[in-house]
C-alpha cells in the first residue's frame, strides 16, 4: 500500500497547525495547571467532611466508556462555609477508561469522612483533597511539546524542500536565458572589401603601428636605465665598506654607556670618560659600549686608542 506524502505548501501548512496547537496546549493549559499544582503545596489547610462519592459514566468523541470519580466535600474559611469538587488540580476535566482506577478514589473518600483540605489564598472557594503534581500534569506537558516539535520538525523540512526546489529552477531559467542570449548573438561579419590585397595592407599597417610603440617603449625604458651609473654606485658600496671603522677604533666620535654592577650609567662624551679614567673614578678593566649599540669593550682599549 502507497502512503502519500505532503507536497512542502501543504507540509508548511499542517507543520504550523501541529506547531500552534502543541504551543496553545503548553501555554494555555499544560503549563498553568503544572505551575498550579505545584504551587497547591503551600497552601494554607483546614477541616473538610465529604458530602457525595460516586463514579460517573460517559462516553468519549471514539464512543468509548469513560469513568470519573465524583467526590464533593464542604469546609469552612472564616466563619464561611465553602464546597469543592476538586480532588486535585485538572481533576474535574481527567476521567479514566477503567472503572477500577475511578473506584480508588469512592473507597478512598466514603461519604461523611473527614478530610483535610488545601485551598487557595488568593481565590475564593478554589480548594482541592491532593495538593502536589501528578503523572498526568507531565504527561499533558509531553504531548504539547511533541505536538509543537513535530509541527516545527515538519515546517522546517518543508522549507527547506522549498528552497531547495526553488534553487534548482534558478538553475534552470538561468541556463534557458543564457542560451537564448548567446542564440540571438549577431554573427561576426566578414571585411567589407572583397580584395584579399586591401585587407593585407591594413594588417600590415597595425603591425606596423605596433612595432613602433614596442620600439619606442625600449627606447624610453633603456633612456630610464641609462640615467643610473651602477659602475659608480658599486664603486661608493665598495668604499664605503671599505672604510667601515667601529666605535672602538674612533672612540671620540660616540657617546659610551658604562657598565655597572647593578645598573649603567650615562651616556658620556668619550672626553668625560677619559676625564673619569683620569680621576681613578674608572678603571681600565671597567666596560663601556657605544650608547648607539655596538660590542662591550674595556674602558682601557678606548682610552688607549685617544693616548695614541
Amino acid at each position: 500500500m502507497r502512503t502519500k506524502t505532503l507536497n512542502p505548501f501543504s507540509g508548511v501548512f499542517f507543520g504550523l497547525i501541529f506547531a500552534l496547537i502543541g504551543s496553545a496546549l503548553v501555554y494555555y493549559k499544560a503549563w498553568p495547571e503544572y505551575q498550579n499544582a505545584k504551587e497547591s503545596l503551600k497552601w494554607p489547610t483546614t477541616e473538610g467532611v465529604i458530602l457525595n462519592s460516586e463514579i460517573t459514566e460517559s462516553k468519549d468523541k471514539k464512543n468509548h466508556r469513560v469513568y470519573k470519580p465524583h467526590i464533593s466535600f464542604s469546609f469552612e474559611i472564616s466563619g464561611k462555609q465553602y464546597t469543592s469538587a476538586q480532588i486535585y488540580i485538572g481533576s474535574e476535566t481527567s476521567s479514566s477508561g477503567s472503572h477500577s482506577e475511578a473506584n480508588v478514589y469512592i473507597r478512598k473518600y466514603p461519604v461523611g469522612k473527614k478530610v483535610m483540605v488545601y485551598y487557595s489564598p488568593t481565590e475564593n472557594g478554589e480548594a482541592l483533597l491532593e495538593p502536589g503534581t501528578k503523572t498526568g500534569h507531565y504527561l499533558l506537558l509531553g504531548i504539547g511539546a511533541l505536538f509543537g516539535l513535530v509541527g516545527f520538525g515538519i515546517t522546517l523540512s518543508s522549507l527547506l524542500k522549498i528552497a531547495v526546489l526553488a534553487t534548482m529552477l534558478g538553475v534552470v531559467v538561468g541556463a534557458f536565458f543564457g542560451k537564448s542570449k548567446e542564440d540571438h548573438r549577431p554573427t561576426p561579419q566578414a571585411p567589407s572589401s572583397n580584395n584579399p590585397s586591401d585587407y593585407r595592407k591594413k594588417i600590415s599597417a597595425v603591425e606596423k603601428k605596433l612595432s613602433s610603440s614596442n620600439h619606442n617603449e625600449g627606447v624610453q625604458k633603456g633612456n630610464n636605465n641609462c640615467e643610473i651609473n651602477l659602475d659608480e654606485e658599486m664603486s661608493t658600496f665598495n668604499k664605503v665598506s671599505a672604510t667601515n671603522i667601529l666605535p672602538q677604533d674612533e672612540p671620540w666620535k660616540y657617546q659610551w654607556i658604562i657598565k655597572g654592577e647593578d645598573k649603567d650609567y650615562g651616556p658620556y662624551t668619550f672626553e668625560k670618560v677619559v676625564d673619569f679614567f683620569n680621576q681613578g673614578k674608572v678603571k681600565g678593566q671597567h666596560r663601556c659600549s657605544p650608547a648607539s649599540g655596538g660590542e662591550i669593550v674595556n674602558i682601557s682599549t678606548i682610552v688607549k686608542k685617544k693616548a695614541s
